[in-house]
C-alpha cells in the first residue's frame, strides 16, 4: 500500500518532491524489512523513475542502481535486470554490493546511500 501511496503522490502537482521522496523511501524500507526483495526492487525502480522526471539524475541513478542490483542478485531475475539496463541505458553504473548485506544485515537504500534523503 505504501508504494501505491508514493505513486499517487508522484502524480499530484500539489505534492512536494520531499513528500514524494519520503513516501518512496517508506515503501522501500517496508519491503526491505519484510524481505520482499522483488518489491523493494520495484519501489526503487519507481523512485528512480520519479527522480528522472524531476531531473534529479544522481538520485535517480542511486535508486535505479539499487533496483538493478536487487533484481539481479537478490531476486535472481536476469530478464528484469537486463530490461532495466536497456531502459535506462547509459544511466546505470555497476552496483557494488554493500558489505553489510554480505553478512546478512538488513539494509535500506538510505543506510547505503544517505545522501538521497531530501535536502542533501
Amino acid at each position: 500500500m505504501l508504494l501505491l501511496d508514493a505513486e499517487d503522490l508522484a502524480t499530484r502537482h500539489s505534492s512536494t518532491p520531499q513528500a514524494v521522496n519520503e513516501a518512496y523511501l517508506a515503501s522501500i524500507n517496508a519491503f526491505a524489512t519484510e524481505g520482499l526483495r522483488h518489491f523493494e526492487g520495484l519501489a526503487n525502480e519507481r523512485a528512480g523513475s520519479y527522480q528522472l522526471r524531476i531531473r534529479k539524475l544522481e538520485k535517480a541513478n542511486t535508486f535505479l542502481q539499487r533496483a538493478s542490483y536487487l533484481y539481479k542478485h537478490e531476486w535472481g531475475s536476469s530478464a528484469k535486470y537486463h530490461w532495466l539496463q536497456d531502459k535506462f541505458n547509459g544511466l546505470l553504473d555497476d552496483w557494488v554490493q554493500p558489505e553489510a548485506t554480505l553478512v546478512g544485515q538488513c539494509l535500506t537504500i538510505t543506510d547505503v546511500v544517505p545522501e538521497i534523503r531530501e535536502g542533501s
